[in-house]
């Protein structure tokens, strides 16, 4: 397997705020300073808007930067909602190194508290790749049902098309599950790309690394298909 890109990866820390906010409380423009001052950020939440509508859409900060162990991890959004905080970084890694960051940085500059419990962490990412073998090897009999989807298509303009995997998901039974949903682990041939080429694009519910890992063995299952 090749990796072609990095899409995403994402960190969606949940937490009740008033349990970090200092107990004196927190000057938002002074905070929303202070932030965008340390991390570098080109756009911020625009305080001539109304609290109420930044509370409902979120305190968002885009397009910044931490520099850590010698490597600037570029922050494409830092987001501040009322249940918690979101990172987007190239990788779940790298949202990881933010947080951490953010959450030292904010204790001595915005007075910002321990947590009395741990907060709960969601992770999200995606991936560009190639796979070496052809997908179709996983299921059995998909020969069989894409000739039947294939002869179906003669009654249709696209009669004369290849037919092949488009997009192969497993997922929770979101109906058992209270509160945040998570995405499927998600397989889907990436747009614009040919058949041939054998390129996805791979969405999880999970850390970049576990993510990968989980896309090569899916590629050994391939080989040995």
């Amino acid at each position: 397997m090749k990796i072609i890109g990095w899409e995403m990866g994402r960190l969606l820390v949940l937490f009740p705020p008033v349990e970090i906010i200092p107990h004196r409380g927190i000057y938002l423009p002074a905070a929303i300073e202070s932030i965008r001052n340390e991390f570098l950020f080109t756009e911020y939440p625009d305080l001539s808007r109304s609290i109420d509508q930044l509370d409902n859409e979120g305190y968002k900060f885009k397009q910044g930067v931490l520099n850590s162990s010698g490597e600037n991890i570029a922050i494409s959004e830092f987001a501040i909602f009322g249940d918690g905080i979101s990172i987007t970084c190239r990788d779940t890694e790298q949202a990881e190194s933010v947080w951490a960051k953010f959450f030292s940085w904010g204790k001595s500059a915005i007075g910002l508290r321990e947590f009395s419990r741990a907060p709960s962490k969601y992770f999200r990412s995606q991936i560009v790749v190639e796979f070496e073998k052809n997908i179709e090897n996983l299921f059995v009999n998909f020969s069989t049902i894409s000739g039947i989807v294939g002869e179906s298509m003669k009654y249709t303009p696209h009669k004369n098309e290849n037919i092949g995997f488009i997009r192969f998901a497993i997922g929770a039974d979101n109906t058992k599950i209270a509160g945040l949903n998570p995405v499927p682990f998600t397989i889907e041939r990436r747009v614009g790309s040919p058949f041939e080429h054998n390129r996805f694009f791979c969405e999880a519910p999970l850390p970049t690394d576990k993510h990968v890992k989980a896309l090569e063995a899916i590629e050994t299952r391939l080989s040995s298909a």
